[in-house]
């Protein structure tokens, strides 16, 4: 019976590695919303990504292995509208969950951790607070509907006396009333003051650019450089591919690892009792 315990505490083990590798990876990310839904078995927060309808009603596309997203930031103006809370922001990936929520319950975004690197050289990740820089979701809070979707694009942003250019990671949980956080998820960010033209729509419009080309190097690299505007943004892929490195078990993986441990336990605490 030992042995078998044993053994079945190695495979577990080893699945939950397994998985862990694949999520990592073919997790993408960027171009769509973070997915957000319950992980019944664990009564956890669980998040993936999805591509929505033109309506932005249903998830077309729905992958919950993805646990890297990125954005460009773009500068606050007067004629933001609704006014960005932040020296730079950026309102996607929103959030979306098709009715897999407790209803009537408060959603909230935590930021963890945020780096920077300034995008020379290999990447090499700094605490951002070391710059006076600190950043998050604005708003932090919402609340599920009554059918347990949602839907909404908060803005996460930095806020500091000086922003340099560069790359932001942040470690995000997000939280529902009733269930446990979700494991974090990443989310790269890009500020280039090359960007930037004073108009929020061509802001937008021109890390739309830089957010394609990125992606379509990370799926095929041999597609060449990703070039916009005069500017290569192999340096903004290392980031995520970085980022993509970074552990985030799944809740399943996690529960597979849990459970190996504790086969491991059970024998550990048999052989004592001899």
């Amino acid at each position: 019976m030992n042995r078998f315990l044993r053994r079945l505490c190695v495979c577990l083990t080893t699945l939950a590695a397994l998985c862990a590798t694949i999520s990592q990876t073919w997790g993408h990310g960027g171009g769509g919303d973070i997915a957000i839904f319950t992980n019944h078995a664990l009564q956890q927060v669980d998040i993936g990504f999805a591509v929505l309808d033109d309506d932005d009603i249903s998830q077309e596309v729905f992958d919950p292995t993805v646990s890297v997203f990125q954005a460009v930031l773009i500068p606050n103006t007067p004629s933001t509208i609704p006014p960005i809370p932040y020296s730079y922001g950026t309102r996607e990936p929103g959030f979306d969950s098709e009715e897999a929520l407790p209803p009537l319950k408060t959603l909230r975004a935590n930021t963890l951790d945020l780096w920077y690197w300034d995008g020379a050289g290999t990447v090499d990740m700094q605490p951002a607070a070391s710059l006076g820089i600190t950043g998050g979701y604005a708003p932090a809070s919402d609340v599920t509907q009554a059918t347990g979707g949602f839907h909404g694009h908060p803005m996460f942003g930095l806020e500091g006396d000086a922003i340099p250019d560069g790359i932001y990671i942040a470690k995000v949980t997000i939280s529902v009333d009733t269930l446990a956080d979700s494991n974090p998820y990443y989310l790269v960010t890009l500020k280039n003051e090359s960007l930037y033209t004073g108009d929020p729509l061509q802001d937008a419009e021109h890390g739309e650019m830089v957010g394609e080309a990125v992606r379509a190097y990370l799926d095929d690299p041999s597609s060449g450089s990703p070039m916009v505007m005069g500017t290569d943004y192999t340096f903004y892929a290392d980031a995520v591919v970085f980022a993509r490195a970074l552990p985030v078990p799944e809740p399943a993986t996690s529960a597979l690892l849990a459970l190996g441990i504790a086969g491991g336990w059970l024998v550990s605490r048999r052989r004592k009792q001899r």
